[in-house]
């Protein structure tokens, strides 16, 4: 019993045993696992002890080159501030130099005033009696005038009466005018010469001021006719110097003319504002013309090459540049051609002429060598080319102007800066392009006689170039990034301007090629009559300017479209009438079926932004737009007083009815 107690006792002393060995390893191994993470803290700690150690060998050596540039602004700020002083005293002495200069030119100018003063009410004195003799001396003049008109009247009776009795004499001579195909040659019948008046009239008095001579009277010839065109004037043909009516003609060769006896300079006043004479394009290819000086014979010997046209009425125009129809009504005794068809020789009117100055055909063959020897010989394909070449500084300039350079070496190295059409250094290079471009027009075969006008065409095919030139160039604080950016901007912007100008003429001659069409072949529709009339009058005066311009843009569907700007100044009733026209263009037999759909114009919701056509008829204008304009808007505006064209609006509302 003692002895299994025992063994009992041995059995638990060696389990517990064995437990100790057990915990005894475990913590061996923890002592091992320790001992390993204390090596890595240790390798890390020196890693890191061998890191900082170098970043502050790094500062050391930076706060060494700090103190060295602190030591070396330090001392430039010092001569800098040397510099400012010694810049500051002297600009104080310079001030007070100038303040002294001025103060004694301020004496000379007040010295001047004085004298000027005194000078200026000597001379209001002698001009305001200067003005009372002229007034005194106009009132003569006009008593004289008045004078002179009566005597011209009678004359005027005299030769009408002489007239009737040589039409009963020869009919058929007389009553040949306006029927003679265009590709022959009409013979002009020459005015008898007027009857000697009873008593002698008195010498032309000197004209002060523009004279106004009256209507020629028509009471004395044998078929009175109305001297004006009302709206419903379909093809009928009139020649007003000699008061006979004519039948329309059939043939398509010829050209339908109306002649009046409007004096140019007072056109708005001769005319009856209820019965309005605007000249309407009746047929394809035919246009209407105003004869504002008589029944004069057309000149002989002379091609009808210069005939004054009012077709530039879309240029912008300057402040003291004349509306288009002002240009038309100062041209005098011209024959004018308010249509905005082109040029053609007319029959049975004489024409302006001058033989001097090259036709519109012959100037675009003189652009053309100049274009081809820019392109040839100075390598310069277009204006943008001027960019790609150096410019001539103004010391060079400077010192050719006083005989002491060398003058320009290259043609496509100019001087572009202010000044640049007077210097003596482009002069030379014009004078170089001159004798190349006389050589190239005399290798073709054109005149090379007025050497100012080829010169003229030199100076401005540069001035687009050097134009091109100067604002590409950087602008001052402009970096070459920026500078870039602006140019492709300007280009995109100016590609747009002219795309919206092209759209604008394009839609403008559409419009006028439907109205043509449509009275040639009578088209039903809804343009007919004195719509279309009123129509074709509005797009002759009004030109392109009057248009109004568009966005292309993409619909919900995918379609392209174009959306038409809202024009504030023009009135609403224009509108539908020009949407009247546009309906046209789908009627059979108004334009041919080939080609592209004409993309779709809708009407959009942006106001244009664009300047109203100056110098136009003032009703052409909306009179709630215009009355809230101020006075000098409307003096830059230039409208033309008159109601000479409200008839158009009133056709335009009564349609729209």
């Amino acid at each position: 019993m003692l002895i299994s107690c025992q063994f009992q006792t041995v059995l638990a002393l060696q389990g517990e045993l064995i437990t100790k060995n057990q915990d005894l390893l475990a913590a061996q191994s923890n002592v091992n696992h320790l001992q390993t993470d204390f090596s890595v803290l240790r390798s890390e700690f020196e890693q890191a002890l061998t890191r900082q150690s170098q970043e502050r060998e790094r500062m050391t050596l930076l706060e060494n080159q700090i103190r060295d540039e602190q030591h070396k602004l330090a001392a430039t700020l010092e001569a800098q501030q040397r510099t400012f002083q010694d810049a500051e005293r002297c600009i104080e002495e310079e001030c007070t130099k100038w303040e002294a200069e001025l103060e004694r030119r301020q004496s000379e100018l007040d010295e001047r005033t004085r004298r000027q003063e005194a000078s200026l009410n000597t001379r209001s004195a002698e001009y305001n009696e200067r003005m009372k003799k002229l007034e005194q001396e106009s009132a003569l003049l006009a008593k004289e005038r008045d004078l002179l008109e009566k005597t011209r009247n009678e004359i005027e009776a005299e030769r009408l009466k002489m007239h009737a009795r040589l039409r009963e004499r020869d009919l058929s001579q007389q009553l040949s005018v306006s029927t003679t195909p265009r590709s022959k040659s009409s013979v002009s019948v020459p005015d008898p010469a007027p009857a000697p008046s009873s008593s002698p009239a008195p010498p032309p008095a000197p004209a002060i001021g523009p004279v106004h001579t009256p209507a020629r009277a028509l009471s004395s010839s044998p078929a009175p006719l109305d001297p004006t065109l009302g709206p419903d004037n379909n093809g009928s043909v009139a020649n007003f110097a000699r008061g006979i009516a004519r039948p329309p003609r059939n043939d398509d060769d010829d050209e339908e003319e109306v002649s009046s006896l409007l004096h140019a300079s007072d056109a708005d006043d001769s005319m009856d504002d209820d019965n309005p004479a605007p000249p309407p394009r009746l047929r394809k290819g035919k246009h209407v013309h105003v004869n504002s000086g008589g029944s004069r014979p057309p000149p002989q010997g002379h091609s009808a090459s210069s005939i004054i046209h009012d077709d530039d009425a879309d240029v912008s125009m300057h402040d003291d540049e004349p509306a288009p129809l002002s240009r038309m009504y100062k041209a005098g005794n011209a024959h004018v051609s308010v249509d905005g068809g082109k040029p053609c020789k007319r029959k049975n009117l004489p024409e302006k002429i001058d033989v001097n100055v090259p036709t519109p055909t012959q100037r675009l063959q003189y652009m053309a060598i100049l274009r081809e020897l820019f392109r040839t010989e100075y390598n310069l394909t277009s204006d943008m080319d001027w960019y790609r070449f150096i410019p001539a500084t103004k010391d060079e300039m400077d010192e050719y102007e006083r005989e002491q350079g060398v003058g320009p070496c290259s043609v496509t190295r100019p001087y572009i800066d202010p000044g640049w059409r007077t210097c003596r250094w482009n002069k030379t290079i014009f004078g170089f392009v001159l004798q190349d471009f006389i050589s190239q027009c005399t290798s073709r075969g054109m005149s090379t006689d007025d050497e100012g006008y080829l010169y003229a065409l030199i100076v401005d095919k540069c001035d687009r170039g050097f134009q091109t030139w100067r604002k590409m160039r950087p602008k001052p604080g402009e970096d070459i990034p920026a500078n870039i950016a602006r140019n492709a901007r300007e280009y995109t912007e100016g590609l747009e301007k002219a795309r919206t100008q092209a759209n604008r003429r394009n839609k403008h001659g559409r419009r006028v090629t439907t109205t043509d069409r449509c009275a040639q072949q009578n088209t039903a529709g809804p343009l007919q009559g004195n719509l279309r009339t009123a129509v074709a009058t509005y797009l002759q005066v009004g030109g392109d300017a009057c248009m109004s311009s568009e966005d292309d843009c993409i619909d919900r569907v995918g379609t392209r479209m174009r959306r038409k700007k809202i024009l504030p100044w023009r009135p609403e009733e224009v509108n539908y009438a020009m949407l009247t026209t546009d309906s046209m263009r789908t009627r059979p037999g108004v334009f041919s079926n080939r080609g592209a759909i004409p993309t779709m114009s809708i009407q959009g919701f942006k106001t244009s932004d664009r300047s109203p056509p100056r110098g136009l008829p003032i009703s052409f204008y909306d009179p709630q737009w215009y009355d809230a304009l101020s006075e000098y808007q409307k003096e830059v505006l230039g409208a033309i007083p008159g109601g000479r064209y409200n008839w158009i609006f009133e056709t335009f509302r009564r349609s729209r009815r």
